[in-house]
């Protein structure tokens, strides 16, 4: 008898207080400690000038405090769900969304944009051959605007090109001995120009270029023997 009522102490220990205890301490810890866990997915772009993020609270504690910005500039967030939030993106960059939940416990999630295209055309290729200069162009994302390609010759007159070739993104213009300054968009509107001007070395014909891209200048010479 007295065994048995040692046995039922026991039992009545372990399930009225010892496991109670670890039940209200594992949930207090987990209350007290718990960050916000949330996904961010990236949407695609057809313009390549914006684009949407969607950001999913996956915790099951509330959330106080919720922030994104990109580069230092806060963004503005659009509840589209009970646990999911929107952002529009116009350029690339570290994004930075932050959760704070009603513990105080945060979270800060930085994710990279790459998507979008905000840099403009390049040169990838230019030659002179009798007065007639070709200019190859490079754009990977959105790609050149053909109709936007112009230049502007020594006596400030627009000149449209010779001819255009969609399949190698090229252009060629009757070349100003005194040079030109050509024009070049992509299709998201981001422009380049590039400064052409040629002389006679010789029997050589040298063509330099002075590019303008993002504010730098990268200038290049080209011999083509006559």
């Amino acid at each position: 008898y007295r065994r048995e009522n040692k046995k039922n102490d026991k039992l009545n220990l372990l399930l009225f207080y010892i496991l109670p205890f670890i039940v209200f301490n594992g949930i207090l810890f987990f209350l007290v400690t718990s960050r916000p866990r949330f996904d961010i997915e990236v949407g695609e772009t057809s313009d390549y000038q914006t684009t949407v993020v969607t950001i999913s609270q996956k915790s099951l504690l509330p959330v106080t405090e919720m922030s994104t910005s990109m580069d230092g500039e806060v963004l503005e967030l659009q509840k589209v769900g009970s646990r999911q939030y929107a952002v529009s993106i116009h350029k690339n960059g570290a994004l930075e969304v932050t959760m704070k939940n009603f513990n105080g416990m945060q979270r800060t999630v930085y994710e990279h944009i790459n998507i979008l295209d905000d840099a403009p055309p390049t040169v990838n290729e230019s030659s002179i051959d009798e007065g007639i200069l070709t200019i190859v162009f490079e754009d990977s994302q959105s790609g050149l605007d053909y109709d936007s390609i112009y230049a502007i010759n020594s006596m400030n007159e627009e000149l449209y090109p010779i001819a255009v070739d969609k399949v190698t993104n090229s252009a060629t213009f009757a070349m100003d001995p005194d040079g030109l300054v050509v024009h070049a968009s992509d299709l998201s509107g981001n422009e380049m120009q590039a400064t052409f001007k040629s002389h006679k070395e010789g029997d050589l014909e040298v063509l330099t270029e002075d590019t303008v891209d993002g504010g730098e200048e990268v200038v290049e010479e080209n011999e083509v023997e006559q």
